[in-house]
């Protein structure tokens, strides 16, 4: 199953999926291209099922993040987002939160440093690259996240999900 994709450029590109098309089964997978779409290989896998890689977003070439969405209700489970510093090179788990039954969909950051991560249950904000995560009052269900330059500076996030969220950025 695959869920997002991302392109840098005509040729390279990444990709959010899960290992196999049945939900209970699947892990977590990010695919990469260097041929434009021709062939892809796995870059990063969970290893965990109940788990998909949902959305991806990359505030710079060589930095990304993706949500990795899960369906295992196994109380006190750490939610996680994925991080890379390689230009997708590899990727390394971050931890998001440890509350039941949460599920995350869209992300979306500013820059390398400030970001957002929505879920089923609220928003998630960073200051600090994934480091560290405060809950924050973004709606439900936020599964698209833009940041779109201003004229005269700054920066305007849009999120939807249940309803459309605007956050104005200095």
């Amino acid at each position: 199953m695959l869920f997002d994709v991302k392109f840098h450029d005509a040729r390279t590109g990444f990709a959010c999926a899960s290992g196999v098309s049945a939900s209970s089964e699947g892990d977590a997978l990010i695919l990469a291209t260097g041929d434009g779409g021709r062939s892809w290989q796995p870059v990063w896998r969970s290893g965990r099922k109940l788990e998909n890689c949902w959305k991806v977003h990359w505030p710079s070439r060589k930095v990304g993040y993706a949500t990795v969405q899960t369906y295992d209700e196994t109380p006190d489970r750490t939610r996680v987002v994925i991080k890379t510093t390689d230009g997708g090179k590899s990727w390394h788990e971050l931890p998001l939160a440890r509350i039941d039954k949460l599920q995350q969909f869209g992300i979306g950051f500013a820059n390398e440093q400030l970001g957002w991560v929505g879920t089923n249950q609220g928003g998630f904000e960073t200051r600090d690259g994934g480091r560290t995560w405060r809950t924050i009052e973004f709606g439900r269900l936020v599964n698209k996240i833009r940041v779109l330059r201003v004229p005269g500076g700054g920066q305007r996030l849009f999120a939807i999900g249940s309803e459309v969220h605007r956050l104005d950025l200095p």
